[in-house]
């Protein structure tokens, strides 16, 4: 997700807690891994969604989604074609992973499992007609692109109140 929406996360898991779930599925908007996407887009996209499942599988997620949140944020917006090669070799060099850690990341990341869960992922976005993130689905409901905390806020109340019919 987006930093915008990740802030946007936090804000409703602590005003609703125990009442609402974030469950994330890769969608890169890349063509290495992505056959329906048409142009060139987030070259490298599917390189960082292999990095997520990789420190997912690692117990590291957390940390690796915050560092690449601030980073792509604050250094490498105009180096978007070069971005996950030098933000991995960033991260996996300043986060304190050890050469242990490193070397099973980039296995996970290099499996072929790896790839056909990223496979699996985009044909269930296809098949739901998902083409922009983040995409929410509120009991059922889908919403799509980013929205402000007010908004998402008051549809999480009527749901919670069983009035959700907006």
């Amino acid at each position: 997700a987006c930093n915008y929406f990740k802030k946007v996360e936090k804000q409703m898991l602590r005003e609703f807690p125990g009442k609402v779930k974030f469950v994330y599925f890769n969608y890169p908007l890349d063509q290495e891994c992505n056959k329906y996407m048409t142009r060139k887009f987030h070259i490298g996209a599917c390189k960082m969604a292999k990095a997520a499942i990789a420190t997912y599988k690692l117990k590291l997620f957390k940390g690796f989604t915050n560092r690449h949140l601030r980073t792509f944020r604050q250094k490498f917006r105009k180096l978007r074609h070069q971005y996950a090669d030098v933000f991995l070799y960033k991260y996996m060099d300043e986060s304190g992973l050890t050469v242990q850690q490193i070397k099973k990341m980039k296995k996970i990341m290099n499996s072929p499992a790896t790839l056909k869960i990223i496979e699996k992922e985009i044909e269930i976005a296809h098949k739901l007609r998902l083409r922009s993130t983040p995409t929410l689905f509120i009991n059922n409901r889908i919403v799509k692109g980013a929205m402000r905390p007010n908004i998402l806020r008051k549809i999480i109340k009527l749901e919670i109140e069983g009035k959700g019919n907006y």
